[in-house]
């Protein structure tokens, strides 16, 4: 009897697993007559059709594990209201903003019967999900250790990073696979050889015979880094899984510079008081998650500034153990590189704060130009060649040109008689 007991709870764990994860893969776009010109969308337009089967089952794989020890946790009436009411919640506004993106304004809004069945099974999916997850994670040992020593002793590297983890993981979970920008469906296009002409038209003249689609509007180890992932995803089944792959590097990246600045404040003295602090606006300001969950490669550079400042603190705090110290500078060499390969603008800000710092510590000049200026250097050639080899379609420079272009037309509308004919046709 026991044991036929435990098969119907184990069955009905596993039904309502993949409920939950047929529930959530569910898309208002397939109802809006694609419409949509969401992130997504427009990326879903570019690749192979994709089926969810994989994304449901490793989806209700997760959510099987979820429910079980939630299921098997002790909680009080009141604990559980708590976090019922607002996994509900945020499940439902989830779920309406998924809706109006799928039909903007400007679209024929239509509500059928269908798009209803679809509304509430997500709301029921999410929230049984999210209610398993904040249940979960609240009675996890880590937490629990957490609580108890974080007054009375400084926690490990490792459980401050598990924690932040942990309260990001809502985050995760409403906005799989991640966001992203326009920018980085264009390189990800890019990528699976389309010549991208709508974000940038006037780079037509820039295309010649035999040139790569990759462009170098866009930083081009950078794209390849993003088409990898998508790649992979699709070879696992669904393209959306390379998306989850880029967010959850960045969330980790995000995670781990977060962590070695409580170190760097640590060693110039910070209180385990403001350690608590900054451990918990880390870990609950919303900021940081919806950050490191947007891919595109703004993201990434900012994280990395972010860790090249806590860098140069380190060095300004005691420049002669710092400029010494391997992991210090193999630390720098890696943080040029990534600032060059993420942005086109990486290489100038790193090179002007190279030139400060060496301006700032003559005394150590041959040592910081070797450190500083001497990667960079490589860096530039390396990837000019690298870009030559490839046939990479050089980058369109119509954007710096901005200012100039406003102030053309500025001068054009408010003195048309003052501009010749020469002028004009030019």
């Amino acid at each position: 009897m026991q044991y036929k007991k435990i098969n119907i709870h184990l069955f009905s764990l596993i039904l309502l697993s993949v409920f939950v994860s047929w529930g959530i893969c569910l898309h208002f776009d397939s109802l809006a007559n694609n419409t949509s010109l969401d992130f997504f969308t427009r990326l879903n337009s570019l690749l192979p059709n994709n089926e969810n089967t994989l994304l449901v089952a490793l989806g209700s794989v997760g959510t099987f594990f979820l429910l079980k020890i939630a299921f098997q946790t002790t909680i009080s009436l009141k604990f559980g209201l708590i976090d019922g009411t607002l996994a509900f919640f945020l499940s439902f506004f989830t779920v309406i903003g998924g809706f109006f993106q799928a039909n903007p304004p400007s679209s024929n809004l239509s509500v059928s019967n269908l798009s209803i069945l679809f509304g509430i099974v997500k709301i029921i999916a999410l929230t049984t999900l999210l209610t398993s997850t904040f249940i979960s994670i609240t009675s996890s040992q880590i937490v629990r250790q957490f609580h108890h020593t974080v007054n009375k002793k400084r926690n490990p590297y490792f459980i401050i990073s598990i924690i932040i983890l942990l309260a990001w993981i809502p985050y995760m979970i409403i906005l799989f696979p991640g966001t992203g920008s326009w920018d980085t469906v264009n390189q990800i296009a890019e990528f699976f050889g389309t010549h991208v002409h709508n974000a940038y038209p006037t780079s037509y003249y820039l295309l010649q015979s035999g040139m790569s689609t990759l462009s170098d509007h866009h930083p081009v180890f950078l794209t390849l880094f993003f088409g990898g992932a998508v790649k992979l995803g699709l070879a696992l089944g669904n393209p959306l899984l390379g998306i989850f792959f880029l967010s959850l590097f960045q969330c980790l990246y995000a995670i781990g510079i977060c962590v070695f600045s409580i170190h760097v404040f640590r060693r110039m003295g910070m209180t385990a008081h403001t350690e608590k602090v900054l451990i918990i606006f880390y870990a609950f300001s919303p900021v940081f998650p919806l950050y490191s969950l947007f891919v595109v490669k703004n993201t990434l550079y900012g994280i990395t500034i972010f860790w090249f400042c806590l860098l140069l603190l380190q060095f300004v705090q005691n420049s002669d153990e710092t400029s010494h110290s391997i992991s210090w500078i193999l630390q720098v060499i890696v943080n040029l590189l990534l600032q060059t390969i993420t942005v086109k603008y990486g290489l100038i800000v790193a090179s002007l704060t190279s030139i400060v710092l060496l301006l700032s510590f003559r005394k150590k000049f041959i040592r910081l130009f070797a450190i500083l200026a001497i990667p960079l250097i490589i860096f530039h050639v390396g990837y000019s060649t690298t870009l030559k080899l490839l046939n990479v379609t050089p980058g369109d420079p119509v954007e710096s040109y901005a200012l100039p272009f406003q102030q053309t037309a500025r001068f054009v509308k408010n003195h048309p008689n003052d501009v010749t004919k020469k002028e004009k046709r030019f």
